[in-house]
């Protein structure tokens, strides 16, 4: 790969710098020194890295991954670096797999943290370094090179290159965990020692902070940090302040060794080759080499900021925190920059606002964000797209923003009118339910219901019910959804006897499962889109859970076929829809199932009289179906059958809920 020579940043930013040092009341430790700002643009930060690992250490640059992976339905998002390298650590490449033979590797990959452990959205404008969207530099081994070269290279990059002072470095390493039956890591404290760290710069912690673990079993390994110390405070200070989200000491990179294996009981095996997997937050190391502990004074979000002022009419910010802030403008302008970031980028990487899984986490940040620009700032609908080109421009790195950014402004500027709609109906629900309740309290069935019925969060909910000085229940409201909680449950393992036996009925009778494989025959012609046509047999049907041989018109029923191109549901994908026929009868298919290899076909007999055993013809709605292929479980299929003019890439529409206005645009060509 061929590096860009660095770049020095524009002297703009330094003058802005300068002019926004004014605004500061902070510590002073939060002020950016315009000089170091100059040398050190997130641009040089990011270049030199890979510069450094790429052209001087012999790694293979591997180019950022989209912050959806569509083959790891595991993860939400990508939030870490090793995501797109997880199947090297598992040992599941294989000859011919594009990272096979790759032994070193670095890159600077787009992360997301909002799902799981990995869930920083409380601390994200509330503190000046969490974010819901930040850059993971990290540079990787695949068996390839030792703990020690690993630190070597950290330290010199660190020291060397961007030329941080080794008096305000610290290192921890893993000190061992009788639970886990694992001793210290003194290899890598022998290390430390031996390139030079003081010993009083170098601090043993647990499990909790010094070992890494992928999941519940698999890889897993003890790692070390590198802390960097803004106020050149001391050993002494600084072994209080550590590992304690003290942002005067502040974590810069974490070195993972990947060295053991856990198996099922818990139990941890050594593994003979040891992989190497290290990250560092672009975001936070800009804002050491720019003398700053606020992330956000810094040239990543200072663009965001102004356009913000400038677009929104708002005082400066001024780097406040807590109560500090008493007007909350400065955590509403670190709210804004944050989630403009994050929101642009998953949409540029194929994810769409949706009500499940990535697209409902997106929409909650959209949604956030406009919530608090309309509550702190007083903006209209159509403000938060304003933002995108500031973020196209200074995350310029990933083009993939700039070439999508008439999409990002469309849905933004979509999902922002839909949300005021919400907000204006959430507070007539509320007026209603208060007039229904002299006590001006909301029970825990009306929280509920404006959560679950008008689609509001409860941080928003508390909002409105402050806004006419109403109380809230909330134990109460706890209460209530436990119960509904409860009934879902029931329900499911209600629906779940119901299949069970439906099973057992098939296997007893020695029916064959379903050849479900048609359901990817798609076609296109002409630029259009079309569904493969196959006929099959009927090898049984259901009603009212019992077998029958016959069903005729206004039947509700289930069929069971020996192959189909209905796509079932799964994963909270919905089903196709459609019609299965012959010259005999006509049944409605209204949604379909699966469960160990059974298809079943679910709706009504529209017209004559259907039997057992018939040869049928199956008609899957196009439409329907199309939206099924877009969203985020099929998408992978259209990169190979669909032509990239007709509509873009596609990776994660929203499901059928809110996808057919957006078919409006290309239905002429579903044929």
């Amino acid at each position: 790969m061929k590096l860009l020579k660095t770049k020095i940043v524009n002297k703009s930013f330094c003058i802005s710098a300068i002019r926004r040092l004014s605004f500061i009341q902070n510590n002073s430790e939060n002020k950016v020194n315009p000089k170091k700002a100059e040398q050190f643009s997130s641009k040089n930060v990011r270049d030199l890295f890979l510069k450094y690992f790429v052209n001087e250490k012999n790694h293979t640059y591997v180019p950022s991954s989209p912050v959806f992976l569509n083959n790891d339905p595991s993860l939400l998002f990508v939030n870490a670096g090793m995501n797109q390298f997880r199947s090297l650590f598992l040992n599941k490449t294989y000859p011919g797999h594009p990272l096979h033979n790759l032994k070193r590797a670095a890159n600077s990959q787009k992360c997301v943290r909002l799902s799981g452990k990995h869930n920083d959205l409380k601390d994200v404008g509330v503190d000046l370094y969490h974010h819901t969207f930040f850059e993971m530099l990290g540079n990787w081994s695949f068996g390839d090179y030792s703990k020690a070269e690993a630190c070597k290279m950290a330290w010199e990059l660190l020291t060397n290159v961007y030329g941080l002072k080794s008096e305000n470095l610290y290192v921890t390493y893993f000190g061992g965990d009788k639970s886990l039956e694992v001793p210290p890591d003194e290899e890598c404290k022998r290390i430390w020692l031996e390139i030079g760290v003081h010993p009083s710069h170098i601090f043993p912690f647990g499990a909790k902070d010094n070992f890494w673990e992928m999941a519940d079993k698999g890889p897993c390994g003890p790692c070390t940090e590198i802390h960097y110390d803004f106020l050149s405070s001391g050993p002494e200070t600084v072994a209080q302040k550590i590992n304690t989200d003290c942002h005067d000491v502040m974590e810069v990179w974490n070195l993972v060794f990947v060295q053991y294996n856990r198996e099922k009981g818990n139990l941890l095996k050594s593994i003979p080759t040891l992989n190497v997997d290290t990250g560092m937050g672009l975001e936070r190391l800009t804002a050491v080499l720019q003398g700053t502990s606020s992330n956000y004074d810094t040239d990543l979000f200072i663009p965001l900021f102004e356009a913000i002022e400038s677009n929104f009419k708002v005082r400066p910010y001024s780097g406040k925190t807590g109560i500090d802030d008493a007007d909350g403008l400065d955590t509403a302008y670190r709210i804004l920059a944050d989630h403009s970031r994050m929101f642009s980028v998953a949409i540029a990487d194929g994810v769409f606002p949706d009500t499940y899984d990535s697209g409902h986490i997106l929409r909650k940040i959209i949604r956030r964000a406009a919530y608090t620009a309309n509550r702190v700032m007083k903006t209209r609908p159509g403000a938060l797209s304003s933002l995108v080109p500031y973020v196209a421009k200074t995350l310029d790195f990933y083009p993939e923003i700039d070439k999508h950014i008439d999409e990002i402004i469309y849905i933004v500027n979509d999902e922002e009118k839909a949300f005021h709609h919400v907000i204006n109906r959430g507070r007539k629900a509320r007026n209603k339910m208060i007039s229904q309740n002299p006590n001006r309290v909301l029970t825990g069935q009306q929280t509920v219901d404006l959560h679950d019925i008008y689609g509001l969060e409860n941080n928003i909910i508390q909002d409105l019910a402050d806004e006419v000085n109403v109380t809230i229940d909330w134990k109460d409201s706890e209460r209530v959804r436990e119960k509904k909680l409860q009934q879902v449950y029931s329900l499911r393992e209600e629906k779940s006897s119901d299949i069970l036996k439906l099973i057992n009925d098939l296997t007893k009778k020695n029916v064959s499962v379903s050849d479900d494989s048609f359901k990817y025959c798609y076609s296109t012609e002409k630029d259009a889109f079309g569904v493969q046509s196959i006929s099959a047999n009927i090898l049984a049907i259901f009603s009212e859970k019992e077998m029958i041989s016959e069903a005729k018109e206004g039947t509700q029923c289930i069929l069971v076929l020996d192959k189909t191109n209905f796509y079932s549901e799964a994963g909270g994908q919905i089903s196709d829809v459609g019609n299965i026929y012959n010259q005999d009868f006509n049944f409605q298919v209204n949604n379909v199932t699966s469960a160990q290899g059974y298809v079943f076909h679910h709706g009504q007999v529209m017209q004559g009289k259907m039997t057992c055993n018939a040869v049928i013809n199956m008609d899957v709605d196009k439409v329907r179906s199309f939206i099924c292929l877009t969203s985020k479980k099929k998408c992978w299929y259209l990169d190979i059958i669909w032509p990239a003019s007709l509509f873009g890439r596609f990776q994660n529409l929203p499901s059928l809920n809110i996808a057919y206005p957006a078919l409006r645009t290309i239905q002429s060509h579903i044929f």
